[in-house]
């Protein structure tokens, strides 16, 4: 707008400074061409990002800012089990419990007010059936052209399959970590140069020493008597040489850490396949005065393209970068544009890249999405790096296949805990399987559920029958049932009723007394049968009556030597009398 003033007064220099029509036409024309190529542009990116959120494998939502749907792709559409016209306008707390709800409204609130974007890994969803759902979550704040607030971008990931693989391995783990501390008899785990690996409860009672000066630390020759090192050291050699001559049970001593001598009985076997051995050490001290004792002790024992947190890639058919965001560049430590073009060869080793061919070739045959699929790769300075992917094949508009697609997580730290816990279960149930005493597992309904090897052998079952079904009734003899279904309800009432000895039966109908020690199971908090151990006490009660009888013959002749020893005082005193009566008489006398 153009004021009049006392310098512009004339009207024809004011018409003068003026655009001409024709000038103001052009302008115009040019700025409608401007606006049509942004919109063009515009479209262009909306339909590249559509494509790729419709296609890619994880689940993506777009919610306002109360937390309704407002969008989806195709694999959101069918995680939570409801039909797409049911889901727009769904608020999140109808498929979260209240205290997910409420942890959700927390994340929301925090990135409205940051703007950061968050991620979650573990949260409970309800599907529509009612089904729980483990999901994980990447979440980042949406905004409008004038970058206001409008609402939260959500990549969804179904996490439901893990968690339950990771929660079997964890209950697997510690079933052996309790039956190896549970074994009744000081057990230890020992390396081929003699260090203590595992020490139990029962063998820092034993020793004096702790688990935290032994493992790792010190040999087992620690504790061995001088005498018996020499044998013990050969027969450690002999194990480990194929061919070995080495007993595999055998009497020595220890010295303690207070210098006590025990008597030993050393029971050792090789784990299968490595170096290492597992010593079951009874203490038979007591055994060898008739007395005896046990000690035990229980249980020890985790945003879409550049905003979102995964890392996303296209390759072509040959297997070479088409599209990635920023999360590839920060991973490999390439630059942009040595990443565009680059082949998957050029990062990672040749044992990588051909899991990797095989699983493009796959799914170029099939067009089935791989999903899961891990392998190693290495960043511009050769660091190695464990990746789990989803590889899913891309086609043009006639639907000729032109590359692959996937999502990318870093899972080095979940690889590395996961191998720990393999390894760990796997040395545990060896030692659970060459433990020289039965070892087993009920449910709530006394029925064996888990014996070791030797139980089997020791009972005369077969691992058929076992699996067939058999109660811990079956095992015991007729007139220890009572007793042995009360000590079962009072571990079911969280009691445990200690050691207790009793008259096991085997299958063949033959007793023998055993002792039976007990413990309540518990899983999330509820009662789900028992676990414990059992030991033949067979040869114990026969050294009990040989030495009771040998005590018996030693009271006899300690009666029978001092009876002869009061005859012979008495005699004594006769003979010597009758001995001066004869210096008195002459020898014709009919008394000499």
């Amino acid at each position: 707008m153009f004021f009049l003033t006392r310098e512009t007064a004339n009207p024809e220099e004011i018409m003068d400074k003026q655009p001409r029509r024709d000038e103001l036409l052009k302008r115009l024309e040019a700025l409608e061409q401007e606006n049509l190529e942004l919109r063009k542009r515009a479209d262009q990116y909306k339909q590249e990002h559509d494509r790729v959120l419709g296609e890619i494998e994880e689940s993506y939502y777009e919610l306002d800012l109360k937390g309704n749907i407002v969008s989806f792709n195709n694999a959101a559409g069918s995680l939570l089990g409801y039909d797409p016209q049911e889901i727009p306008g769904m608020n999140y707390r109808k498929y979260t419990s209240p205290e997910t709800a409420g942890r959700m409204y927390e994340i929301f609130h925090r990135i409205y007010e940051t703007g950061n974007p968050e991620h979650v890994d573990n949260y409970v969803v309800i599907g529509k059936d009612g089904s729980a759902q483990n999901h994980e979550m990447s979440a980042w704040l949406r905004r409008n052209a004038s970058g206001e607030p409008i609402g939260f971008n959500i990549l969804i990931r179904d996490m439901t399959a893990r968690i339950h693989s990771e929660m079997l391995l964890k209950k697997s783990e510690e079933l052996y970590r309790t039956i190896f501390e549970n074994t009744g008899n000081a057990t230890i785990l020992i390396a081929e140069d003699k260090t203590i690996l595992l020490a139990n409860s029962e063998f820092e009672s034993l020793t004096g020493y702790t688990k935290k000066e032994m493992e790792g630390k010190i040999s087992w020759t620690v504790v061995i008597a001088p005498e018996d090192l020499e044998k013990m050291i050969r027969y450690h050699a002999q194990r480990r040489m194929e061919g070995g001559a080495a007993p595999s049970s055998y009497e020595s001593h220890i010295i303690t850490r207070s210098n006590k001598i025990r008597d030993i009985l050393f029971t050792i076997a090789l784990i299968p396949g490595t170096k290492e051995s597992v010593a079951s050490c009874m203490d038979i001290t007591d055994l060898k005065q008739a007395e005896a004792k046990a000690r035990l002790n229980e249980a020890r024992y985790r945003d879409i393209l550049d905003s979102m947190e995964e890392a996303y890639y296209e390759v072509d058919l040959k297997g070479n970068f088409t599209f990635f965001n920023s999360k590839i560049v920060d991973r490999l430590g390439y630059t942009i544009d040595e990443l565009s073009g680059l082949n998957y060869r050029q990062y990672m080793d040749e044992e990588s890249a051909l899991k990797v061919f095989d699983a493009y070739h796959r799914v170029f045959l099939t067009g089935e999405p791989v999903t899961d699929f891990s392998w190693e790769i290495k960043d511009r300075q050769g660091h190695p790096t464990f990746i789990e992917a989803s590889i899913s094949l891309r086609s043009d508009a006639s639907g000729k296949p032109v590359g692959f697609r996937g999502v990318v997580r870093d899972v080095t730290q979940r690889k590395k805990m996961e191998d720990a816990l393999r390894q760990s279960e796997e040395r545990f149930r060896d030692l659970a399987r060459l433990l020289p005493q039965t070892v087993f597992e009920t449910n709530t309904g006394g029925d064996l559920i888990f014996v070791n090897e030797i139980s089997l052998k020791q009972f005369g079952y077969t691992m058929e029958e076992f699996e067939k079904g058999i109660n811990f009734l079956d095992v015991l003899a007729p007139e220890e049932h009572e007793r042995a279904i009360t000590n079962f309800n009072l571990s079911m009432m969280g009691e445990s009723p200690g050691l207790s000895e009793y008259k096991a039966r085997k299958k063949d109908g033959t007793i023998f007394p055993a002792l039976i020690h007990s413990t309540p199971i518990y899983r999330d908090g509820v009662y789900a049968g028992i676990r414990g151990f059992l030991i033949d006490i067979s040869d114990k009660k026969h050294m009990e009556k040989q030495l009771m009888r040998a005590q018996k013959l030693e009271s006899i002749g300690t009666l029978a030597g001092g009876i002869a020893h009061d005859f012979n005082n008495l005699l004594m005193g006769i003979l010597g009398n009758i001995s001066l009566m004869l210096m008195h008489l002459d020898n014709a006398h009919p008394l000499y």
